[in-house]
């Protein structure tokens, strides 16, 4: 990295050491930002090692605050990005182009939040990007993508507490979920019926993003299980990094904030105690309801557009028998 100084000539800011990924290099920078609250630490795009640097101007080394863990989609990754801001509150924004997505770095974090994008994943839709590229915000705290591939810019509304109609895409920080999300719309996230191979006693996590379309949504799990039994633990439905289910742990050892219905021939869902069962946390939720089926809901608020991300930890005892169903629905 080079400045131009009032004589017109050049002075090595950073690097300078040659091609490679030690700490005194680059390899491929791509773009530059100074910090908006010190203005002599600069923040450089290291592409090709892929990961963003933070280097005090003068210096003889840079710390990475983004990614350097080669590339990749998971949120602790970068592909190739290729833009970086940040805000007031020391935030990152990177635009990680290869992987078609905005991710945010908190100060000092390990991993990112994904802001907009699908990880990975290409497209043209309003929640999906193409090789994203230069990203600004302006006065009003309004991020704006230049989506390369797809020939326009994104406004996302970032942190905003309500979310407005426009031909601009908006979106809310969103909470990391403990596994790669799948895209689903209002009605089934996850059915299985008579599953042929069980991982328990390990749990296997299932998360989803889900878009909102009213005012109120019910999240919904329904199990039959002759005769072993499903069991269900940590779930959770955040909007942005507010989490929105109680009792998802089943720690009041019993379903306090869900509502169950159903008919069973014999046992009933509930709240069972055995840390050595329970994902985390010393309780479950254990359903054993055979010859029948029964449902445990939970109801909450919700805001029309805004994106949720729907977690859970599922396995079943006993596979596999002659009827097992496990049914979870968003409507």
């Amino acid at each position: 990295m080079k400045k131009l100084n009032s004589s017109s000539s050049d002075v090595v800011i950073a690097g300078n050491n040659g091609n490679g990924n030690a700490a005194n290099q680059f390899n491929g920078p791509m773009g530059i930002y100074i910090d908006v609250n010190n203005g002599s630490i600069i923040y450089v795009v290291d592409s090709s090692n892929h990961r963003v640097q933070r280097w005090v101007i003068g210096g003889t080394t840079g710390v990475t605050v983004a990614g350097g863990n080669s590339n990749g989609t998971a949120l602790n990754q970068l592909n190739s990005p290729r833009a970086v801001i940040s805000d007031s509150n020391g935030n990152l924004y990177v635009s990680d182009t290869n992987n078609h997505r905005i991710v945010m770095w908190t100060s000092g974090a390990t991993v990112g939040i994904l802001i907009a994008g699908t990880s990975g994943v290409q497209g043209s839709t309003a929640t999906t990007l193409k090789y994203p590229n230069g990203i600004t915000f302006d006065a009003n705290k309004n991020l704006y993508v230049a989506d390369s591939n797809n020939f326009r810019i994104q406004k996302y509304i970032v942190c905003a507490s309500t979310t407005t109609t426009t031909i601009a895409t908006t979106t809310t920080v969103t909470a990391v979920p403990p596994c790669t999300p799948q895209s689903r719309s209002s009605g089934t996230l996850f059915s299985v019926t008579n599953p042929t191979s069980s991982t328990y006693p390990i749990y296997t996590c299932y998360a989803y993003t889900w878009v909102a379309t009213g005012s109120s949504a019910t999240l919904s799990f329904f199990f039959r299980h002759d005769p072993g039994g499903w069991m269900l633990d940590d779930v959770k439905v955040y909007r942005g990094l507010t989490q929105l289910i109680t009792n998802g742990g089943f720690e009041t050892g019993d379903l306090t904030g869900w509502t169950y219905s159903g008919s069973c021939n014999y046992y009933t869902g509930s709240a069972y105690s055995g840390s050595s069962y329970a994902k985390s946390g010393s309780y479950y939720y254990y359903d054993r309801c055979a010859y029948g089926g029964d449902t445990i809901s939970q109801t909450f608020s919700t805001v029309a557009g805004d994106i949720y991300v729907i977690s859970f930890w599922l396995t079943n005892y006993s596979c596999c028998s002659a009827t097992e169903i496990a049914n979870v629905t968003i409507i």
